[in-house]
């Protein structure tokens, strides 16, 4: 989990221009914990909205950084 909120925390910083806000609020939803991240950057595009659960998509121009480490 932490790798994930690393990942969304530097993706917001990135997708913001120079100064903005990242948001990030935890909410208890009937039994369940639900985490809000949010950021003043420009958004994501129609067409890529669609693919932002796949894994490995990116729309960036050197791709993604994947590592694997071993316990």
């Amino acid at each position: 989990m932490v790798q994930v909120f690393v990942n969304l925390i530097n993706n917001a910083i990135q997708a913001m221009d120079k100064n903005g806000d990242i948001t990030i609020r935890l909410l208890k939803v009937e039994n369940k914990a639900v985490v809000e991240v949010s950021d003043m950057g420009v958004g994501i595009e129609g067409a890529g909205l669609k693919k932002i659960f796949s894994p490995f998509y990116t729309t960036k121009s050197d791709g993604t950084l994947f590592s694997l480490k071993s316990n």
